[in-house]
């Protein structure tokens, strides 16, 4: 999966005594899983918005919390997710500032992040490298900062 995202190989965290290959690698974020549970459903109609919360390792090895989300369909892009971002951050009541987040997963210049996390439209290799024939923009935050803020 990790190969699919154009995830670097120095990014991926690789478990010491897999229990097979199929998890050789530590889980580090949830948009993979994601965007597998999407390739699978690409027969079905659009638009399809899909999440999940669950517990990924960061590259020091601490748990973490996560909640990601995607939304497929023919005119899924950056601005969309960004209201869905802001406005859940703002309906928290929490500060952020937004700043540029290149990276592979997503088309350049239209990915960003927050302290809690990051969002953008997926990047058309990747959607290829899914076999997915609509644009698709997700977002991944990290729960146990957002509750250290709120708390």
């Amino acid at each position: 999966l990790f190969d699919r995202m154009q995830i670097p190989e120095e990014e991926v965290v690789e478990a010491e005594n897999p229990v097979s290959l199929e998890h050789s690698v530590a889980r580090t974020w949830i948009l993979p899983s994601l965007m597998s549970v999407l390739e699978k459903n690409k027969n079905r109609e659009y638009p399809q918005r899909i999440f999940e919360i669950g517990d990924c390792i960061s590259a020091e090895g601490k748990d973490q919390k996560k909640i990601a989300a995607l939304i497929a369909h023919s005119r899924a892009n950056f601005s969309e997710m960004k209201a869905v971002v802001t406005g859940l951050l703002e309906n928290l009541n929490l500060r952020y500032k937004i700043k540029s987040y290149p990276h592979n997963s997503f088309i350049e210049g239209r990915s960003a992040s927050t302290e809690f996390g990051f969002f953008g439209e997926i990047h058309p290799q990747v959607l290829e490298n899914f076999g997915l024939g609509v644009p698709v923009t997700a977002f991944e935050l990290d729960l146990g900062k957002i509750f250290n803020k709120i708390h």
